[in-house]
């Protein structure tokens, strides 16, 4: 089997979901679902750094999680800008947010994982942020102390409202993904303080969609079972709004399993 045929099998995992905002190409993929020798194949297309990062996680299934998910990264990214997988480097930004070296950085990546699972977003020419969370890990979670930390004093009382549990963990993770996707695109990390990004709304609801600051927010219509969120930058958004708005378009662009294939 060839290279680039073997490649496109590798990858065959990942699934790709429709992107509310053009230009940005979105793609799920369960690193559980690849056999031991593909793990191995897969690893050999990442750095270095990459394989000594793997071996400092305890779990074995963490370690191939990572691994797994850097190389389908690698793959996706290569096939957009032509490159081999293994040979592309990363450099990082103040707040360690991953950035390709030297003449690509038009193109734009983020991920993101919740057990076994991967999100991943790439676009060009704008910074994003994505982020994916189980439905099942808030059925043990404390989410009335979590919400009293993450959310506004209006966002905390919208989400009280709701009487009925499953309604209520359902919204308290689409305001989560909301707010760590932002967090993600802008690079600025967990030291901002998630109260003052508002983006639980009075009539909540799952494909929700919002200006906040300077970046328009998504929900994502993740497989069953999952909550996502992609947010986008967007410089002339109105500051401090989370109001729904239409979205800025970007250069179309998509990653098809063709080009993957290809290089």
């Amino acid at each position: 089997m060839s290279e680039c045929a073997r490649r496109y099998e590798m990858s065959a995992h990942l699934q790709p979901l429709g992107s509310p905002h053009e230009g940005v190409e979105l793609w799920f993929g369960d690193t559980a679902a690849i056999s031991p020798d593909d793990v191995l194949e897969l690893a050999a297309l990442t750095s270095a750094p990459e394989q000594r990062r793997a071996r400092r996680f305890f779990a074995e299934r963490d370690r191939r999680c990572f691994l797994v998910a850097r190389a389908w990264l690698r793959i996706l990214l290569g096939a957009a800008i032509g490159e081999k997988p293994n040979r592309l480097v990363f450099e990082f930004g103040a707040h360690g947010k991953p950035m390709i070296a030297g003449g690509e950085r038009r193109l734009q990546f983020n991920l993101s994982h919740s057990g076994a699972h991967v999100l991943f977003g790439v676009t060009r020419d704008c910074a994003i942020g994505v982020d994916l969370e189980s439905m099942a890990r808030a059925q043990t979670a404390n989410l009335e102390n979590i919400a009293a930390r993450v959310f506004s004093p209006r966002e905390l009382a919208r989400w009280q409202a709701f009487d009925d549990p499953i309604c209520r963990r359902a919204a308290f993770l689409r305001a989560w993904t909301r707010k760590e996707a932002y967090l993600k695109a802008t690079g600025e990390g967990l030291s901002t303080d998630l109260r003052f990004i508002e983006v639980l709304a009075s009539d909540e609801q799952a494909g929700w969609s919002g200006v906040v600051r300077n970046a328009t927010l998504y929900d994502i219509a993740a497989p069953a079972g999952f909550a996502a969120a992609l947010a986008v930058l967007d410089r002339a958004a109105p500051h401090h709004s989370s109001e729904p708005a239409a979205a800025a378009q970007l250069l179309p662009w998509r990653c098809s399993q063709a080009k993957i294939v290809a290089h």
